[in-house]
């Protein structure tokens, strides 16, 4: 069709550094050369893994589809996500949100990427557990945990 792009699998650009024909980049743990590795599962994935933090554990989630993909760290007491969850929403239903963004050079794809990430958002009601924008991901997440009793 006129005007669109060439993408990957993935819905991305070839160029796109979270696409799975140009690859992750370099740095990001799931980066392989060109991509993803053959025996990665096609789209849409959803994966999820057990986390282990100082005041607990808590679950890791990452799902992709053609041409997206959000990660969420999840506890009893709240998450640590990525941009696509609306804070006024989760505040609505009393909810502790804290949220992250990615930018195109450093998306933010699998959970272990919003550890480092500064946190730019949070409801009230994660706010009231001492999480503030500026701090780390996982500052936000062992926050919640102490909250939750993990």
């Amino acid at each position: 069709m006129i005007g669109e792009l060439p993408v990957d699998e993935g819905g991305l650009p070839p160029s796109h550094p979270a696409s799975d024909e140009g690859g992750l980049p370099p740095s990001h743990p799931a980066a392989h050369e060109g991509g993803l590795p053959p025996s990665h599962p096609p789209l849409p994935r959803s994966t999820q893994r057990v986390m282990r933090f100082d005041n607990g554990e808590a679950v890791g989630i990452s799902n992709r589809w053609h041409g997206g993909q959000y990660c969420t760290i999840l506890t009893r007491a709240g998450l640590v996500g990525c941009g696509i969850y609306d804070v006024a929403t989760a505040a609505h239903f009393n909810q502790a949100v804290a949220i992250c963004r990615g930018t195109p050079a450093c998306p933010l794809v699998e959970p272990e990427d919003l550890l480092d990430a500064k946190i730019v958002d949070a409801t009230s009601q994660a706010k009231a557990l001492g999480i503030e924008p500026g701090m780390t991901g996982r500052q936000a997440i062992e926050l919640l945990l102490k909250a939750g009793g993990a």
